[in-house]
Parts: C-alpha cells; sequence; structure tokens
C-alpha cells in the first residue's frame, strides 16, 4: 500500500505548479520549471545563452518569454537570446543581486547582425556578445527602433515591476521616447551593468502573499557603490 501511494505522489509533484517566495534579493523558487527545455522547443523564437542549470522559473515567466520571443522575432526574424533566469530552488545566483525566484530574466537586445563571440561566464552564465552604450556611443549594431518596440510590448502588455538597460541605452530609448505621443518609459530604469542585456523582473502571481515585489534590503546596504533603489518621488531611480 505504501508503494502504490509513493507511485500517486511523484506525478503531482512533478507537476506542482513553481511558486516564487521571498523578496527580489532574498527569495527560492518551489517546483521551478525547466525554461531551458522550454527555449529549446521554440529554438525559431527564442535561444538560450545560459547553462540548463540556471534557467528555472514560473508559470509567468515561461508564458513571458514566448510572448518576448514572438514579438522579438516577429521584429527582426531571429531568436531572442534568453540568458541567467533562476536556479531550480531559487536563492543566489553567482554574481546576480536578484534572480532569486525565477521571475527575474536576462534578455539580450535586439542587434541588426548577430555576432557569436563572447561571454560574461567570469561573473555570471549569460554569453552575451556586445556591449552597448559605452562612452556616449550607442553602437550601429544596436536596433534602437525595433528595442524600443519590444521593451514597449513588454511594459505594456506583460505583469512587470521594472525594466532595467544600460544607462547610454536608457538616454537613447527616453530622446527616441520623446519623439512618441505616448510614452513607454515609466517601468524602465537606468543601471549600469546592463551593456549587454536588459533584465525583466516580473510581478508576484496574484494568491501567493508570500512573494513580495519589495526589496528585502536596499541594494545600497548590500553593494556600498549603488545608490538608494527607492528614489523618491520626483527623482526616478537611476544608478550610473
Amino acid at each position: 500500500m505504501k508503494k502504490l501511494f509513493l507511485c500517486l505522489l511523484i506525478p503531482l509533484v512533478s507537476f506542482a505548479n513553481p511558486i516564487p517566495l521571498g523578496h527580489p534579493n532574498k527569495g527560492r523558487l518551489e517546483f521551478g520549471r525547466n525554461l531551458s527545455r522550454l527555449i529549446k522547443e521554440n529554438s525559431e523564437i527564442l535561444r538560450s545563452v545560459s547553462p540548463i542549470e540556471f534557467q528555472y522559473g514560473t508559470s509567468q515567466m515561461a508564458a513571458a518569454l514566448l510572448e518576448i520571443g514572438t514579438w522579438g522575432s516577429a521584429l527582426q526574424r531571429v531568436p531572442v537570446w534568453i540568458g541567467d533566469i533562476s536556479k531550480k530552488q531559487g536563492r543566489k545566483l553567482a554574481q546576480h543581486l536578484t534572480h532569486q525566484r525565477g521571475l527575474d530574466a536576462d534578455i539580450a537586445y535586439l542587434v541588426h547582425v548577430p555576432k557569436m563571440t563572447g561571454h560574461r561566464f567570469n561573473k555570471f552564465h549569460n554569453r552575451f556578445t556586445e556591449q552597448f552604450g559605452l562612452q556616449g556611443k550607442l553602437g550601429e549594431n544596436f536596433d534602437l527602433e525595433a528595442n524600443y518596440q519590444l521593451l514597449g510590448h513588454i511594459v505594456a502588455e506583460l505583469e512587470v515591476t521594472s525594466v532595467y538597460v544600460g544607462c547610454g541605452i536608457y538616454d537613447a530609448l527616453e530622446t527616441h521616447d520623446k519623439k512618441q505621443t505616448v510614452s513607454i518609459m515609466k517601468n524602465i530604469f537606468a543601471q549600469k551593468g546592463h551593456e549587454d542585456h536588459f533584465h525583466l523582473r516580473l510581478k508576484c502571481p496574484q494568491g501567493v502573499p508570500q512573494c513580495s515585489n519589495n526589496w528585502w534590503t536596499d541594494p545600497s546596504k548590500t553593494h556600498k557603490k549603488k545608490k538608494k533603489h527607492s528614489a523618491s518621488a520626483s527623482e526616478k531611480y537611476r544608478d550610473c
């Protein structure tokens, strides 16, 4: 009878819905979903550039990646590159401050010509290839219009708390945004270290009170060089 009970229990655990718990920089992930498999199954729109063990996430993230892959591929006709997400059980991942609950993902910018060399394995695991917006120069390979449209879709149609982009990239997006009738910049923030990818953070799913969209500790207390995360009402957060 005990063996029968175990046989019935295993499938239930295997198909349990992923649960993000805690805060962005102090959290964990229960029943993490293998998103590397999802990316591989949708190789026409998505491409993995991070090891399998660092690409676990929630059902919300799975749906978001499929949407982003669809939008990005329609804009560029090439797969969108997906980097680090979370470990299977969440918690600390490499030198990332977050990526602890399956609600954060690093995603490459859209470019005119994809380049296949270079990586940042020494600090993270992302195999992103190019940096943009350094020394006030965006770079000819950066597709400003396509990235603007992609980020516009993300902040308008996905449940996001924030998107972080490189400082020079933010300035270029902001300049482009001022020419539009409707701004997309409310949930997009400038933060150094995001010159070769943007960082997507999704909101906690409804019905999970143990998951918080607020910080457990302020980044400035963890990294002395970082500015306080919560800017004043009249000043948008910017870490450059």
